[in-house]
């Protein structure tokens, strides 16, 4: 396995300093950053129950509220990456205020220095307590840099390097347990470096480096993790190879005795041929060593461009994840302690289409079946509103849509939608798993410098026990907000949260926010 790993991946240093026949255009400004509602606290491919959080922020066609009215690691926000309008800007700074937050804002800053993109961000939110102790609060600081070097260089020609480091800490308490009062905080630490070039004719490669120190007052528990992930591919005008290595360690001590370290090791080999113009079938193995465990699955995926517009994907695709304590906490903050647990995915194989119409709109769907071993689920079988992690076998069957409509003469529109079933090996329902979860977003700018936008945020059919006894209310979050550009880059904001006042809940007992009206300004330069 070492000569493997040394075989593929030491090239990269080689070839990375003699090939230079294919010229790097990047663009002559780029705007990066943070969400500024969503904690980027835990940049990792958590477990199925969420999807992973969103990195783009700083992007004028959707504001930071789209997806989140609150910097809360809600279970189930989405990934949101749409093409970025022409206007940009190098800095951003809003505040806003309402009836249970005070208040919540954001400084944000990016600046090219000949080559070398710096970006710093400052969040924050303060929810108050709309049912007794149910108030959350937390703050996030954040630096990174990227630095491109000139195609035409002869040293690591083509070559990306990439920083960052944050600093987060949030603060809450356990307000449906049978101690409301319980307080928890935490205290994050961040920090990472990469590079990556794309810019060779036979050759891409992309190393990363990330750590991060995490600290709880919830038994003292204090936590390090640090995450190694290097690829390589070989190209030909036939076939590429490809090679791929993931590694994740994870220790943990807490004042109750626990102190272990857990560790995961992934590789991936594949082999991607190109029979055809528009066709690029993988084929290879995923490996995993973890503990005293391992898992061999092969792999495979297959990219097929139809015509001009359409295109197909299907791939099947294992793996084997490690949550740690912190990754678990991202999930479900109100979660009991639990050191880390392996996610064993033994397959996942899924089919999708994908229609595009020039830059006005796009449209992908398309279906999957997944099959678990040791599936990470949550339930307050001991006491309520603590949620012990658990794990099972599982099977998830699902499909989804999605439908991008770009910025254009009838406004914006973007949804997400996914019905699934995921069950365990008796045929009962995954706890806080919703049969169908779905956002949409509509907006409108006006000439006049009037902003509309409209927002629904829709869960149903998630049960909170396992055996299928009673079922969470239908989550509905429909939300408007208006905006009015005072100059070009002012604009005054007001947005209304749960119009409805529906009583939604991620987790039993824990109530989300009731109806909630925010004003705020927004200045860009």
């Amino acid at each position: 396995m070492k000569k493997l790993i040394l075989f593929l991946f030491l090239p990269a240093i080689i070839f990375g300093q003699t090939e230079n026949k294919q010229s790097l255009e990047l663009p002559d400004f780029i705007i990066t950053g943070t969400r500024g509602v969503e904690m980027p606290v835990l940049q990792k491919k958590k477990p199925k129950l969420i999807p992973v959080l969103s990195n783009d922020f700083f992007m004028p066609l959707f504001s930071p509220e789209d997806f989140a009215p609150e910097i809360l690691p809600a279970p189930y926000q989405k990934e949101l990456k749409l093409a970025s309008p022409v206007t940009t800007y190098q800095g951003k700074a809003a505040v806003s205020l309402g009836r249970y937050t005070l208040p919540a804002g954001e400084f944000s800053f990016v600046k090219d220095f000949s080559g070398l993109i710096m970006n710093f961000n400052a969040l924050g939110s303060n929810i108050g307590d709309y049912v007794p102790n149910a108030g959350y609060n937390n703050s996030l600081l954040s630096l990174g840099g990227d630095y491109f070097v000139k195609s035409s260089s002869s040293f690591f020609n083509g070559t990306k390097f990439s920083f960052n480091g944050s600093y987060f800490r949030n603060s809450y308490k356990m307000f449906a347990s049978p101690v409301p009062a319980d307080e928890r905080n935490s205290s994050i630490f961040s920090e990472g470096a990469s590079l990556s070039n794309n810019a060779f004719e036979y050759m891409s490669y992309d190393f990363a480096l990330n750590a991060k120190q995490s600290a709880f007052n919830y038994l003292d528990s204090k936590e390090t993790m640090v995450n190694g992930i290097g690829s390589i591919e070989f190209k030909s005008p036939l076939f590429n190879i490809v090679g791929r290595m993931d590694y994740k360690g994870a220790a943990l001590k807490n004042n109750a005795g626990y102190d272990d370290y857990n560790a995961l090791l992934g590789t991936t080999a594949l082999l991607k041929i190109k029979p055809v113009s528009g066709m690029v079938a993988s084929f290879g193995v995923y490996l995993a060593n973890y503990n005293s465990s391992s898992f061999f699955m092969p792999a495979a995926s297959l990219e097929l461009i139809l015509n001009q517009s359409l295109s197909l994907f299907a791939d099947f695709s294992p793996q084997v994840e490690l949550n740690s304590f912190s990754d678990i906490l991202s999930v479900n903050r109100y979660a009991s302690f639990q050191p880390a647990v392996f996610q064993r995915k033994k397959g996942d194989m899924k089919v999708s289409l994908r229609y595009e119409y020039g830059r006005y709109f796009e449209i992908t769907g398309g279906m999957g079946f997944a099959s678990y071993a040791n599936f990470l689920y949550f339930e307050d079988n001991i006491f309520p509103g603590v949620f012990s992690p658990m794990q099972t076998d599982a099977k998830r069957f699902y499909s989804f849509f999605k439908f991008t409509f770009l910025p254009g003469p009838f406004g914006y529109f973007y949804s997400d939608l996914t019905f699934q079933q995921v069950k365990n090996d008796g045929g009962n329902y995954i706890p806080y798993q919703p049969m169908l979860d779905a956002d949409l977003v509509y907006g409108y700018d006006f000439d006049s410098g009037l902003l509309f936008k409209v927002k629904l945020g829709l869960q149903t059919g998630a049960y909170t026990d396992s055996a299928n006894n009673d079922k969470l209310p239908s989550f509905q979050d429909l939300s408007v907000s208006l905006g009015y550009k005072i100059l070009s880059n002012l604009t005054l904001k007001l947005e209304a949260n749960n119009i409805t006042g529906s009583r939604n809940y991620y987790f039993n007992g824990y109530r989300e926010k009731p109806f909630d009206i925010l004003a705020g300004v927004e200045y860009r330069w």
